[in-house]
C-alpha cells in the first residue's frame, strides 16, 4: 500500500472515530501512534502565510504547531486532513480560541497580525529643460559672447519700506490694556482692543470712586485711527462708545451710556510687545433726566500686551 493510500487510509480511521457514533466506535478501533500517522500522510508546509483584506498578514509555523502534539483535527476539523480555507471567524475561533484555552500563544490582533510597512514618501524633481538657441542664457550678445541670466531688478529700500509698512497696517492686532483711570473719582482702567488696518474696535471696563459715589462704566467702542501725521511708533485714534454705566450712591442705578474717546497709544521700538496708551473718555447718560445728561469725563493711562497678530 502506498504512503498516500495509508494516509488516506489512517484519516479516514480518525474520522470515523470522531462521528455521532465514534464513542463505541473508538472502543473496538485500533489505536495508531500519533508518530506513525504523521510519517504516513504528505509532508506539510513549513510556513503558511494567510493574506487578510486590510489587516496585514499572518504566518503559522507549522511545525511548530506539530511539536506541541496538537491533533490534527483540533485545527483541520473532522474529516480527512487536508488544506484548511481559513476565514476571519474560523481562524479567530480556532487559532485564538486554541491560545486562550491551552494560555500559550498570542491572542492580540498584533501578535499574529503583521502590517506592512509603510512606503517612503519619494519626491520628484522634474529635469530643466536644455537651453536652446532661443533661450536667454545660451543667445549670444552683439560681442558674440554668451550672456547670462538677465539681472535682477533692483527694488529701492524705501519701495521696500513702504510695502513693509503698509502690510503691517493691514495685520489684524490684538492687545490687551490695563492701567489707571482719574476724573470723576479714580480707579482701575481695562481694554481689549482690536485694531486692523483703520478700524478700531474695543470692550473697556472703568471703575472709578472716591470720595463720592462709585461708577462702572462697562463699554463698547468702535472707530478709526485718525488719519494725521504723527512718528511711525505714535497712533492717534478716535471712538464712539455704548454702554451700561452704574453709578453706586448706595443704591446701585444703572443707565445707558454713550459718548466718545480720544486717545493715544505709543509703540516704541524697545517695546514691541507692550504699547503704552493714554485716553481721555466722555460720557453721557441717555434717558437720564432728560434725553442726554452729563456723567462722567475721566483720563485713562496704562500699558498694553499683545495677545494677537496675523
Amino acid at each position: 500500500m502506498s504512503p498516500s493510500a495509508l494516509a488516506l487510509l489512517i484519516s479516514a480511521l480518525c474520522a470515523s472515530g470522531s462521528s455521532a457514533d465514534g464513542d463505541a466506535l473508538a472502543a473496538n478501533s485500533i489505536q495508531v501512534p500519533l508518530e506513525f500517522i504523521e510519517d504516513a500522510m504528505p509532508p506539510p508546509p513549513t510556513k503558511v502565510v494567510l493574506k487578510t483584506t486590510y489587516y496585514g498578514t499572518v504566518t503559522l509555523d507549522h511545525p511548530a504547531h506539530l511539536k506541541r502534539r496538537i491533533r490534527c483535527r483540533e485545527c483541520h476539523g473532522p474529516g480527512p486532513v487536508s488544506q484548511i480555507t481559513f476565514t476571519a471567524k474560523l481562524a479567530h475561533e480556532r487559532c485564538r480560541g486554541c491560545h486562550e484555552v491551552q494560555a500559550k500563544g498570542p491572542t492580540e490582533c498584533r501578535g499574529c497580525h503583521v502590517m506592512p510597512p509603510k512606503a517612503p514618501a519619494t519626491v520628484v524633481a522634474e529635469a530643466s529643460p536644455p537651453a536652446t538657441a532661443t533661450s536667454p542664457v545660451a543667445s549670444p550678445n552683439a560681442l558674440g559672447v554668451a550672456a547670462g541670466p538677465p539681472p535682477a531688478p533692483v527694488v529701492p529700500p524705501e519701495v521696500v519700506a513702504a510695502f513693509d509698512s503698509e502690510r503691517t497696517a493691514r495685520e489684524f492686532h490684538r492687545t490687551v490694556q490695563v492701567g489707571a483711570s482719574a476724573g470723576n473719582g479714580y480707579g482701575l482702567s481695562a481694554r481689549l482692543a482690536s485694531r486692523q488696518g483703520s478700524q478700531v474696535l474695543s470692550f473697556g471696563l472703568d471703575r472709578l470712586g472716591g470720595n463720592g459715589p462709585t461708577r462702572t462704566t462697562v463699554l463698547i467702542g468702535a472707530g478709526a485711527r485718525l488719519p494725521v501725521k504723527l512718528p511711525p511708533e505714535l497712533e492717534l485714534f478716535g471712538e464712539g462708545v455704548a454702554g451700561l454705566d452704574a453709578l453706586s450712591s448706595p443704591d446701585v442705578e444703572l443707565m445707558l451710556g454713550v459718548g466718545g474717546r480720544v486717545g493715544l497709544e505709543w509703540t516704541p521700538a524697545w517695546s514691541r510687545q507692550f504699547p503704552f496708551f493714554f485716553a481721555v473718555t466722555g460720557l453721557m447718560d441717555a434717558f437720564h433726566d432728560g434725553l442726554l445728561s452729563p456723567a462722567c469725563l475721566y483720563a485713562s493711562i496704562g500699558v498694553g500686551a499683545a495677545l494677537q497678530r496675523r
